[in-house]
């Protein structure tokens, strides 16, 4: 809260952890992307499983080696990997209401793979 003295300095430690976690899991998409492309260049939906998997996997490890509460943490996480995904409109990959309709998809992966995360690691550090 600003008005109580707080400095409005952003505490970039703070996010560097989530930003970092989120860039895996975009790094992870994009080489799944490609892989699809490379050895399914006509089938657009076994690329698009592709994608899907290499989310979902990428949310799994990330939910399964964070030390915060999966639950606050994944969603936090995957807004930041939806804003990254920005950058496929930038490039001329997808369309601004692509970009918009994919953070359904992008729930998904979050959801599915922070369940997954459960069956490798029952409680993160920080959690009881």
């Amino acid at each position: 809260v600003l008005w109580e003295g707080q400095s409005m300095k952003m505490d970039w430690k703070r996010w560097m952890e989530p930003l970092r976690d989120a860039a895996i899991i975009a790094a992870l998409t994009v080489v799944g992307g490609f892989l699809g492309k490379k050895f399914t260049p006509e089938n657009a939906t076994l690329q698009n499983a592709v994608v899907m998997f290499m989310g979902i996997l990428g949310f799994t490890i990330i939910g399964s080696t964070t030390k915060h509460k999966r639950i606050k943490y994944l969603p936090i996480v995957a807004l930041i990997v939806w804003l990254i995904n920005f950058a496929n409109v930038a490039i001329g990959w997808a369309t601004i209401q692509d970009w918009i309709f994919s953070v359904l998809g992008i729930a998904i992966w979050m959801l599915l793979g922070g369940a997954l995360s459960y069956i490798f690691v029952r409680n993160s550090p920080a959690s009881p």
